[in-house]
């Protein structure tokens, strides 16, 4: 699971003569820098997703990076074990995409499915957010995966995968801690 990593550096002088500097940060593993055409997952900052009580709802941005080009249309598919987490709604419309968009969930029951297209977009950035899904957590006491592929994903500047499709998602795939007693420490081998 997502434990914080303490790193701290610190600048030493062997003349003396420049002061002494030492910064501590504390660094979670999940928070990969997305590479052009990736999808990114949860929160920017911190855990992507906390961890949840069962029964509880939470809501996930999904975010892709356009920085060298508009973004004109997207297709990406997100994976998931529904008998841990189930997709409850989903929105591709009014989160900073301005195209036609629309998702599907739970067809079948362990993906969620978002597609957008808007060939006049000038949307451009590192961190576009173009859907949200809204999920709940039905597990206890276990650890569950969120990966996903990207089926399409074009700019003004043409097709943005760096292999053929469908590209997997590297920096998006989050892993989610579930239970009622999901603050406590979990052995789990959770495949990444």
């Amino acid at each position: 699971y997502y434990n914080g990593v303490t790193i701290t550096a610190t600048s030493l002088s062997c003349s003396g003569q420049l002061p002494v500097v030492s910064d501590t940060h504390i660094v979670y593993p999940n928070l990969l820098q997305m590479f052009e055409g990736d999808v990114d997952i949860g929160a920017t900052t911190g855990v992507p997703i906390p961890a949840q009580t069962t029964g509880s709802s939470f809501t996930l941005s999904l975010r892709i990076r356009s920085s060298v080009s508009y973004l004109l249309a997207f297709q990406f598919r997100l994976y998931f074990d529904p008998t841990l987490i189930q997709a409850t709604s989903c929105q591709s419309a009014g989160v900073g995409w301005s195209g036609l968009a629309t998702c599907s969930i739970n067809s079948p029951t362990n993906q969620a499915l978002f597609i957008g297209s808007n060939p006049a977009s000038t949307l451009i950035g590192p961190d576009l957010q173009v859907a949200t899904l809204t999920m709940k957590a039905v597990g206890n006491n276990a650890l569950a995966s969120i990966t996903g592929q990207v089926e399409s994903l074009i700019t003004a500047a043409g097709e943005l995968c760096n292999t053929t499709y469908p590209c997997a998602i590297v920096s998006g795939q989050v892993v989610v801690r579930l239970g009622n007693g999901a603050k406590s420490e979990l052995l789990l081998d959770v495949p990444y």
